[in-house]
């Protein structure tokens, strides 16, 4: 990796790196051995008991890990955090929405990042949560009116007689094939020559 030479000249890069254990003292190699040990243990502790352990709680109901995880004070600290930043969130969404929102490609990133932070609130919040669509003022009827549009130009543009247009449902977006019927595509139609 390239460093300006002023950097290496005036930067201790040492401590960048890990030592290896033949320089080490032997202090730091013992608090290494323990974290060795430590993950070891827990690596063989989560082994035997499985990633989906459950628990009986006091009145004999089964209790999932997950709901165990929730019911610590850690969770909830974390999800009052995320309750008190909720309102700064939308309100940046919003403002980047407002900017974006007719801009096909950055509609789609902000679309995607937005959805992609909502499955993550949505962990923390759960029953409380509300989808930035439906937080943001006329932003899902914005989005269902751009699908209701699309696919009618799919059905206008698909009827002109010398193409068959499907489209293919993505993850991200949707993706068009299109065919030609031999037939009656005419290549010197200037609908059909490209420029």
């Amino acid at each position: 990796m390239y460093t300006p030479a002023h950097l290496r000249a005036t930067t201790d890069m040492s401590e960048f790196y890990e030592k290896p254990p033949h320089e080490m003292s032997r202090y730091e190699l013992q608090d290494l051995e323990h974290v060795i040990r430590l993950a070891e243990n827990d690596e063989f502790d989560d082994e035997g008991a499985g990633d989906l352990a459950e628990s009986i709680d006091e009145h004999g109901n089964v209790v999932s890990k997950l709901d165990n995880f929730r019911a610590t004070a850690e969770f909830k600290a974390a999800q009052a955090e995320v309750r008190k930043i909720q309102p700064t969130r939308i309100g940046i969404f919003k403002r980047y929405w407002d900017k974006f929102k007719f801009n096909k490609t950055r509609r789609e990133k902000l679309v995607a990042m937005f959805d992609e932070t909502d499955e993550q609130i949505e962990f923390y919040l759960i029953d409380e949560f509300v989808s930035w669509k439906d937080e943001i003022e006329g932003a899902r009827q914005f989005l269902e009116d751009i699908k209701i549009k699309k696919v009618e130009d799919d059905i206008k543009l698909s009827t002109m007689g010398n193409t068959v247009i499907r489209t293919i449902a993505g993850k991200t977006h949707d993706t068009q094939e299109i065919e030609y019927s031999s037939q009656t595509f005419n290549p010197f139609d200037l609908s059909n020559i490209k420029t």
